[in-house]
């Protein structure tokens, strides 16, 4: 990797730890790359709004002009520049009570949003629960109101309800989990305003059979994921839910460490750990076993009629 390409990948860090609203870990790389190249504009405007969010306006102000002054050299120091000039403008017409940050490609101030899938003919979705938690309102992007059912913070779930929704589909969890060195595809909502509304999708291998500090209710993956793909299934080639997306590594506290981005680690609720949970809450979703493998494009349209994307009102 090139040295541009790695101010650029720690750059687009940044602006998705910022979007996930993860704003210490995106002040810090964005520390990191202007520590590397010390005018790189877009790394000055992700600290700006990192400053912002966590209510140091006048260090966010500063720090967007001190980047405003410095030479447009390629094309995308323009657009920093641009998004500079627009960050300044809200910053000064935002209200000392609504200190939302001002970003790119939101729904709105205050919003976030994940994935889920439904797992009942009346509406119910699972989800995680750190993409539920602390809403005032929660919705799906068609606009349907979404109410907590219930949820287990420890192992990050959550189930939901559509009320009045009847699903064009419901997922199938599969009666067994996923193995080492086992085929899964990702489906979700990543980097909302960013990335396609209409969904995407990733593919992978499980690349180990338990979590981070060896946690025994995740398994690892190598599909990519980013920002929004939180609580969105993960299948297995025949099209069964063998987990949902649930993190990834902490690659802003592991790139100051080692001065390093790690790829593509990644982690999944176990299905066993859904199946679980739900039948705590006398929940019975339909379980099928392994069977044959269809073709990616028929598991990712399967997967799209049964995936929403979740918004959350701050």
């Amino acid at each position: 990797m090139s040295a541009r390409e790695y101010l650029n990948a720690l750059h687009t860090l940044a602006m998705t730890l910022n979007f996930d609203r993860q704003y210490d870990e995106a002040f810090s790389v964005a520390n990191l790359c202007l520590k590397l190249y010390s005018i790189e504009i877009n790394c000055g405007y992700e600290k700006a709004v990192a400053l912002f969010s966590l209510g140091r306006p006048q260090e966010a102000k500063s720090v967007a002009e001190e980047y405003l002054a410095q030479p447009a050299v390629t094309a995308d120091d323009v657009k920093g520049k641009d998004a500079l000039k627009n960050f300044l403008a809200k910053v000064s017409a935002t209200s000392p009570n609504r200190p939302s940050p001002p970003k790119r490609g939101e729904e709105g101030s205050g919003s976030s949003s994940g994935s889920g899938f439904y797992i009942s003919d009346v509406g119910h979705i699972i989800t995680n629960w750190h993409v539920a938690k602390g809403c005032s309102s929660l919705n799906t992007a068609a606009g349907a109101r979404l109410s907590v059912v219930a949820s287990d913070p420890s192992v990050d779930i959550a189930l939901l309800q559509a009320a009045g929704v009847k699903p064009p589909a419901i997922a199938s969890l599969r009666d067994a989990d996923a193995v080492l060195g086992e085929p899964v595809i990702v489906f979700g909502f990543p980097l909302s305003g960013l990335l396609s509304s209409s969904g995407n999708l990733t593919t992978g291998i499980v690349s180990a059979i338990a979590g981070m500090g060896d946690n025994p209710r995740h398994v690892q993956i190598s599909a990519p994921v980013q920002p929004g793909n939180s609580g969105g299934p993960m299948l297995d080639q025949s099209g069964k839910v063998v987990g949902v997306v649930v993190a990834k590594l902490d690659a802003a506290r592991a790139a100051s460490i080692i001065g390093d981005i790690p790829q593509n680690v990644n982690f999944a609720i176990k299905g066993g750990e859904v199946v679980a949970f739900l039948a705590r809450n006398k929940m019975k979703p339909v379980l099928s076993p392994r069977s044959n493998p269809l073709s990616t494009e028929v598991v990712a349209a399967a997967a799209s009629s049964f995936t929403v994307r979740i918004i959350c009102h701050g």
